[in-house]
């Protein structure tokens, strides 16, 4: 959703490891239908969590072993109109959650 010259300078996707958890970064593109599922094949399902945006949608659900998480909008500019939310995720040793929070 960036300029060109922003889109030059970042990754279309990029992967962290966060206390030996891998979490994929992507924000997304095209249709909010399924959107999470179809941005974690790009990641060919080596994450641990994917947070993703671009629908400004609120998800958060484990599909097969990845946790799918889009923590909504600060706006609440969604469509229907949704409150603002924002999300944490959070690990604690082997277990990984996300929650997301209206305001």
């Amino acid at each position: 959703m960036d300029e060109t010259r922003i889109r030059r300078l970042l990754p279309e996707r990029k992967v962290l490891e966060v206390e030996g958890k891998k979490i994929g970064l992507c924000h997304g593109s095209g249709s909010p239908h399924r959107l999470g599922e179809r941005l974690n094949r790009k990641f060919e399902g080596r994450c641990d969590a994917l947070i993703f945006g671009h629908s400004h949608t609120p998800f958060n659900k484990k599909v097969d072993d990845t946790l799918l998480f889009n923590p909504g909008s600060l706006s609440g500019n969604s469509v229907p109109p949704f409150a603002a939310t924002y999300g944490v995720l959070t690990i604690e040793g082997d277990d990984l959650w996300g929650e997301i929070f209206e305001i």
